[in-house]
C-alpha cells in the first residue's frame, strides 16, 4: 500500500511537470506582456531571450514529466523498498527543480553572452 502511495506522488509530480511543460511551451504570454511564464529579469530583457528561455524551460519540464512516469511504473512494478523509494523520490524531485530553474539561466547566458 505504501508503494502505492509513493507511486501516486511520483504520478502527482509528474502531472505538474506536465502541466508547467505545457504552458511554458504553448500558452506563456507574448513578450513584453509577461503573465505567464519563466519570470526572471535575464529573461525578460527581449523577446528572443524570452521565447528561448520559456522553450527551454518547457523542454525541461517535459522531460521531467516522462521521467516521473517512468519511474512511477518502475518503482511499482519492482517492489522496490519505501526507503529507497522515497529516497529516488525526494533526490528526482530535487534534481528536476534544479534543472528547471538553473539550467535555463545557464544557456540563456550561453546563447546571448554577446548582448
Amino acid at each position: 500500500m505504501a508503494n502505492l502511495f509513493i507511486c501516486f506522488l511520483y504520478g502527482l509530480e509528474g502531472v505538474v511537470f506536465g502541466i508547467l511543460a505545457f504552458v511554458l511551451k504553448r500558452k506563456r504570454s507574448e513578450f513584453p506582456d509577461f503573465r505567464v511564464g519563466y519570470h526572471d529579469e535575464r529573461f525578460m530583457n527581449d523577446k528572443d531571450r524570452w521565447d528561448y528561455a520559456n522553450r527551454v524551460t518547457g523542454n525541461i519540464c517535459l522531460v521531467s514529466f516522462m521521467v516521473f512516469v517512468v519511474a512511477a511504473v518502475v518503482m511499482y512494478c519492482c517492489k522496490v523498498p519505501l526507503g529507497a523509494n522515497l529516497i529516488v523520490f525526494f533526490a528526482l524531485s530535487l534534481l528536476a527543480i534544479l534543472c528547471a530553474l538553473l539550467v535555463p539561466i545557464a544557456l540563456v547566458k550561453r546563447k546571448f553572452q554577446g548582448s
